[in-house]
């Protein structure tokens, strides 16, 4: 392409978002394993924490925001003993855990998870799926899966948000999310280079699904700074130095970006609109499915939404 590729996922990589919440310096002994998961009864995560000494208040508090204002919870100052240790292996299998919600479901959606599941042993499908389910795991809540809770108790007070839980330290919560969101910049950045590498032989339906889950996930993550774009922050717990509406600006524009590529793409391959080309029984049933899902959405215009309401 003879462009400059928008990459809005880059904000995760920016130096001062990093230190606030994954350099604590002072760490206190002992070092405690603890088990944590983001489905009940699922996949367990076994990493070793330590004890810091917090510099910054918002390093410890949660905070959550209902129709009656903002409300705050006190954790232990926990962190990672390896801030950079890897949970790769956690998220390749909970990818199936994600696939699993989507069984009973109806809706555009819903096809195009039938197509990418046809598609799973194909390594660039694998990738968009360890994608979707990267960002899944960020808006999932996490939970204690074992005893050792580091040092937090369940909340009893019923006017509490948290009443009935038990807390994951809010440092841990930070961390974990940050692994998460630099795994979302590999992922991005590979499937970006395989979509706009030449002359590389690929299905149709593979192709397809590259944009439809670069685009998916930049609706996902734009939607959830629109919530701080449209609540005033009156303790800065916002993290990252860019204004909110900034980031959801470049998100808008990637999406457009990446939707004027697909629709250019589309308009050389006439089998994905045209339904009396006739193919293979194998390409019979994606298109079918694909076409399906067009359908619902009306040429797409569900993935424009992020741009309708920035």
């Amino acid at each position: 392409m003879g462009y400059n590729l928008i990459r809005p996922f880059l904000k995760w990589t920016n130096a001062e978002y990093d230190a606030v919440f994954m350099s604590p310096t002072y760490h206190v002994p002992p070092i405690r394993d603890a088990e944590m998961r983001h489905f009940r009864g699922g996949l367990i995560l076994l990493i070793s924490y330590v004890r810091f000494i917090p510099t910054d208040k918002n390093q410890t508090r949660l905070v959550m925001k209902d129709s009656t204002g903002w409300h705050y919870h006190e954790t232990s100052p926990y962190c990672l003993q390896d801030p950079e240790v890897s949970i790769s292996d956690y998220i390749k299998a909970c990818v199936y855990m994600v696939l699993s919600n989507f069984q009973n479901n109806v809706g555009p959606i819903p096809y195009i998870f039938q197509l990418a599941k046809q598609y799973i042993s194909h390594p660039a499908v694998w990738t968009c799926l360890e994608l979707y389910t990267s960002l899944q795991l960020m808006m999932l809540p996490l939970e204690f899966a074992g005893d050792q809770t580091l040092d937090m108790e369940m909340v009893e007070d019923e006017n509490s948000l948290w009443y009935g839980q038990v807390p994951v330290p809010r440092m841990v919560k930070s961390q974990l999310g940050h692994l998460l969101e630099m795994n979302i910049v590999q992922l991005d950045q590979l499937l970006q280079s395989v979509r706009l590498k030449n002359g590389q032989p690929m299905d149709l339906p593979v192709r397809i699904l590259i944009y439809f889950f670069l685009l998916h996930v930049r609706e996902l993550d734009g939607a959830r700074n629109i919530y701080w774009k449209r609540f005033a922050d009156p303790d800065n717990f916002w993290q990252h130095p860019a204004h909110p509406a900034y980031l959801l600006e470049e998100a808008t524009a990637s999406c457009k970006q990446l939707l004027y590529d697909f629709r250019h793409f589309i308009g050389w391959n006439p089998r994905v609109t045209d339904s009396s080309q006739q193919g293979d029984p194998g390409q019979v049933e994606w298109l079918t499915l694909l076409r399906q899902a067009i359908g619902h959405w009306g040429s797409w215009p569900y993935l424009l939404n992020i741009c309708s309401v920035c």
